[in-house]
């Protein structure tokens, strides 16, 4: 198992965390996944994404000569992009996989035809995939707005990977808690905390959050289809509690103590004897329970993991099960009418942990590893991330491990 790791820095400044051995699976949600770095980084999509718009679209002299009907097609193809960007993306590589085939190719519609393909990939926040696409653009034709902006992304690409040393392995904790696996029956109890003061839930925000796990629901139905075509059905139960304080993720982190407390102190003794009826549904299969705050912090999962005591005596003991009776997930937003397609990401990332999924982001070698992964970078809208093979193993959708650059510590 990880070591536990997670002190602030020496300076005092912002902490940096990650998946220990207490089970913590923080997510970082916005644009980057250090909610502590200065809030100019929320930002860096957009600036991409205006500027290379205006680089291609733009209607001055400057424009590549290209021929219109091939002009045409791909706006069509981006045309749909909101609706479908998976399709988009699917027809662009057929539109440069057929002009590539050319006995000629022209170069300059070709650099054309990456850039627009890099172009969606940034409007996804899929920055690796994108610098890609630009790369291969730089193969046909190549200037100095293209550098400079090669330049600048691939600086964000780096500063998207603050947390990548924290672990050297994947630690896996498949087929363990109330959240097993992610088939069959699953109920998501949702509990709306109200704070002491002025920070409660309304009408309107706990509708926004029930929809966009609407969103989350309908998303994993359809990911789910394309690996097994197994059962899948969510009940979702809503209830309400009262909080004199909120306990966010920095101080979470110090220990499992304190969100035991949460669950079972005596203002949080319902959530105990909610949890427990829960789990004596018959109509159920699996219960994720899930706590949402009206606060603006870093949403954190509590999953349940495998333990291995030394044994200092051969045979060793086997695997047992740890800490499984607070398992949970804190999700930390204030909704808006503009937000909710991101907090829909969020909730899915945390579901996702109960389930046996662990962190992609904090892992050494796995920066070029599933980049559109749930479980990886942030993501704007669900549309434009995925559940990929290693994923779908850990939540109990594919039977054999794939294979990966980095270690596996199943359990």
């Amino acid at each position: 198992m990880a070591k536990r790791c997670g002190q602030p820095r020496a300076n005092g400044k912002s902490c940096r965390y990650f998946l220990n051995a207490q089970g913590l699976c923080p997510y970082h949600d916005g644009a980057g996944r250090q909610m502590a770095a200065s809030k100019r980084r929320r930002f860096w999509p957009w600036l991409f994404f205006a500027a290379i718009t205006w680089f291609i679209f733009s209607d001055d002299d400057v424009r590549p000569d290209i021929e219109d009907s091939l002009r045409n097609e791909v706006q069509q193809a981006i045309a749909h992009f909101r609706q479908d960007p998976d399709k988009t993306i699917v027809e662009l590589q057929q539109i440069i996989e057929r002009e590539s085939a050319h006995e000629t190719p022209d170069a300059e519609q070709l650099s054309w035809l990456w850039q627009q393909l890099a172009a969606q990939h940034e409007r996804r926040w899929h920055w690796y995939l994108a610098l890609q696409a630009w790369s291969q653009a730089a193969r046909y034709q190549d200037d100095d707005v293209q550098r400079l902006h090669r330049s600048k992304l691939e600086r964000h690409f780096r500063e998207m990977q603050a947390e990548r040393n924290f672990q050297q392995r994947y630690v896996a904790n498949r087929d363990a808690g109330p959240a097993r696996t992610l088939t069959k029956t699953v109920l998501i109890a949702n509990v709306f905390v109200d704070l002491t003061g002025d920070e409660h839930w309304g009408n309107k925000e706990r509708l926004l959050a029930l929809q966009a796990q609407q969103h989350m629901r309908d998303w994993l139905l359809t990911r789910q289809h394309r690996y097994r075509d197994g059962e899948l059905n969510f009940i979702s139960q809503t209830f309400t509690a009262q909080s004199s304080e909120f306990t966010g993720f920095h101080k979470a982190f110090r220990g499992r103590a304190i969100l035991s407390s949460l669950i079972y102190g005596e203002e949080h003794d319902g959530l105990k004897r909610l949890y427990a009826s829960l789990l004596e549904r018959d109509d159920i299969d699996q219960v994720a329970l899930m706590l949402h705050y009206p606060k603006t912090d870093r949403s954190f999962a509590f999953r349940c993991f495998y333990h291995q005591r030394p044994d200092k005596k051969p045979p060793a003991k086997p695997l047992s099960l740890h800490r499984c009776d607070d398992e949970l997930a804190v999700i930390t937003h204030k909704l808006e009418h503009n937000n909710w397609p991101r907090v829909a990401v969020t909730q899915t990332h945390e579901l996702l942990h109960l389930f046996g999924a662990a962190d992609l982001y904090n892992i050494r070698d796995a920066a070029t590893f599933a980049t559109t992964d749930i479980m990886h970078y942030a993501y704007p809208r669900l549309q434009d991330t995925d559940i990929q093979p290693l994923t779908a193993w850990a939540i109990g959708w594919l039977d054999d491990m794939p294979e990966t650059p980095f270690p596996i510590e199943d359990q």
